[in-house]
């Protein structure tokens, strides 16, 4: 998987599935992507990411968005905004930590 993270005010971070996908593997993998404890989005943020669930993309289509929730290791949890940026590839914006 190919990953990037564009570090600006709003980083992003940037995924790649498998050539077979459908929407489950994009939940799948988005899941992963955030998890990944010497990923591009646990340095982006400076955090370590556990129990990623995501709602399953509408389709596969270009520009589908979907949310993701994961909590950090002080157990806040974090709202990730996902989109299908193009065929066989994701776009998950920097974790918001939810009022409590």
């Amino acid at each position: 998987m190919r990953t990037s993270v564009l570090t600006t005010t709003a980083a992003v971070a940037f995924g790649l599935v498998a050539c077979s996908n459908d929407t489950s593997t994009y939940k799948d993998e988005t899941e992963s992507f955030i998890e990944d404890t010497d990923g591009e989005m646990a340095e982006a943020q400076d955090k370590v990411f556990t129990n990623a669930e995501c709602e399953e993309p509408e389709s596969t289509e270009v520009g589908t968005m979907y949310t993701c929730t994961a909590t950090d290791e002080e157990g806040t949890t974090y709202v990730f905004d996902a989109e299908i940026d193009s065929e066989n590839s994701f776009i998950v914006q920097t974790g918001v930590p939810q009022e409590r």
